[in-house]
């Protein structure tokens, strides 16, 4: 039996065509519909990461270019003077003002003496918002200052805000904030800084008749090591937040070759020759000022250097990195072999020099980023003049229960000529040895101590795992141990109140 169609009419060419073009119109809608919605969703990803980014770069440099100022005052932007107006005003006052503004067009500008850019120097599609204010804290009966930064990105539809608070190192009386407190220690919130940079580092060391004795007391309080000399068998002093002096100059035939000075302030009042070791200075979380007092040379082998750094002689660079300005009254150097691309890429800021350049031949000094200048002066921080902190009278430590000899053990307080411990000992906390002569704790091995060692004359050595705290001692602080880590710790986190330091 056979079947057969009624229809027996196939799809025509015309038919076939017609459908043809239905689907690309289909197709081509549905591409481009897909390819928007995917390119919003990359556009958008793009816009947070970069205006995270962009807002996180700003406000650390923000951060870097307050941490050390020596007076601040908050403003309007309207307040905000022009840079002739800020020579001018530089002149009159013996200062170095430099203004951080919100602008006209939302964005973070630094203005100084030298003129004006942008921080750090961010797309200006990214918009900014930005308050500060000042907080004084009361610790130990005396006030430390900080500085609240809030800022807000915004880029397209997006915004991103973060916020950070900075301690003024350098700022150790209400007198250099020229805002008014309220009751809860804060000050109103601005939208512009006038900072000053100008003037000695920190005040002198000991009892100034100019300065309240509150303001000698803070100084001392974020002293982390102090003395003539500094000798590091180990690997890692640690002192975020507070400062090494030391009176005489460094060598490096004292160091370990591989250690590192993480110390936000260092103050060094001589020659520090670091030619043959690689050792690190300065904080890169917390960075402050290095200031030498004399010829700072490096040589072979990278090693790092945060913080503006003053040198009152000559830089030798070496083939070291910087990440911060350097100022140096004197001539500027690079007497090592290193190209001249590793020289740019690892100089994070900008040398400024009063004498003459020596550099490698192939330089080419007129490079449009070459990151050294010749000037005619730069600003020379001052190394503080006065001695250590002086010995209370013998009746005050037998009052307060120090002893003259003991087992080194927690929570001792020692008052003697001097104190030796050779001997394997457990690890002891909380400890203060009171000297006139040198203090000596070595043989501990893996054990660690923590406290204030004062050597009112003589040296400091130790010899163990690790010491947190606070050293003190006029000829010097010697770590003989290889692999020891010293962490500062505040004199002030020992005491509850500043009438229990054991010395005045």
């Amino acid at each position: 039996m056979k079947t057969y169609l009624e229809n027996k009419k196939g799809v025509t060419f015309v038919e076939l065509i017609v459908a043809m073009v239905i689907l690309g119109i289909i197709s081509t809608i549905t591409y481009q519909f897909l390819w928007q919605n995917q390119f919003v969703v990359y556009n958008k990803g793009t816009t947070k990461s970069q205006t995270q980014q962009m807002t996180r770069a700003t406000i650390d440099a923000i951060v870097n270019e307050i941490r050390t100022a020596r007076e601040v005052e908050l403003i309007n932007p309207a307040q905000v003077k022009s840079v002739e107006e800020i020579i001018a005003e530089n002149e009159a006052d013996n200062a170095d003002y430099r203004y951080l503004f919100l602008n006209q067009d939302y964005q973070i500008e630094y203005r100084s003496a030298e003129g004006s850019r942008l921080l750090p120097g961010v797309p200006t599609e990214i918009l900014f918002d930005v308050n500060f204010q000042v907080e004084r804290k009361e610790r130990n009966d005396f006030y430390r200052f900080f500085l609240s930064v809030d800022l807000m990105g915004i880029m397209r539809d997006y915004q991103y805000e973060v916020d950070t608070e900075v301690q003024l190192l350098n700022i150790f009386s209400g007198s250099a904030i020229h805002n008014a407190f309220s009751e809860d220690n804060k000050t109103e919130t601005k939208k512009a800084l006038r900072i000053n940079m100008q003037g000695n580092l920190l005040p002198g060391l000991g009892p100034d008749p100019n300065l309240p004795d509150a303001e000698w007391l803070d100084f001392i309080d974020s002293v982390f090591v102090f003395g003539s000399q500094l000798h590091f068998a180990g690997s890692n002093i640690i002192g975020l937040e507070s400062t090494m002096f030391i009176t005489g100059g460094v060598n490096s035939s004292n160091f370990n070759g591989g250690s590192n000075i993480n110390v936000s302030n260092i103050l060094i009042d001589g020659n520090a020759n670091m030619i043959n070791v690689n050792s690190s200075i300065g904080s890169s979380s917390s960075p402050g000022n290095i200031v030498i007092n004399g010829n700072y040379i490096n040589g072979t082998g990278q090693r790092n250097i945060y913080g503006t750094v003053y040198i009152n002689g000559d830089f030798d660079l070496g083939q070291a990195w910087v990440h911060g300005d350097v100022y140096v009254n004197g001539d500027f150097i690079i007497s090592t072999d290193r190209s001249f691309n590793n020289f740019l890429n690892g100089t994070n800021g900008h040398i400024y020099y009063t004498g003459n350049i020596s550099v490698p031949s192939y330089f080419n000094t007129s490079h449009s980023n070459f990151p050294a200048t010749k000037v005619d002066t730069v600003p020379i921080m001052a190394i503080p003049a006065h001695g250590i902190p002086q010995l209370r009278d013998a009746s005050w430590y037998e009052q307060n229960n120090y002893v003259s000899s003991g087992l080194l053990e927690s929570n001792m307080k020692i008052y003697a000529s001097s104190y030796t411990s050779t001997a394997w000992r457990p690890s002891a906390s909380n400890v203060v040895i009171v000297a006139e002569g040198d203090i000596t704790i070595t043989g501990i091995g893996s054990s660690s101590l923590s406290g204030v060692l004062f050597s009112r004359n003589g040296r400091v050595t130790f010899g163990g795992s690790s010491f947190t705290g606070t050293v003190i001692a006029k000829n010097g602080f010697y770590v003989t141990s290889g692999g020891t880590d010293v962490t500062f710790k505040s004199v002030g986190d020992f005491f509850s109140n500043v009438e229990d330091y054991p010395f005045e």
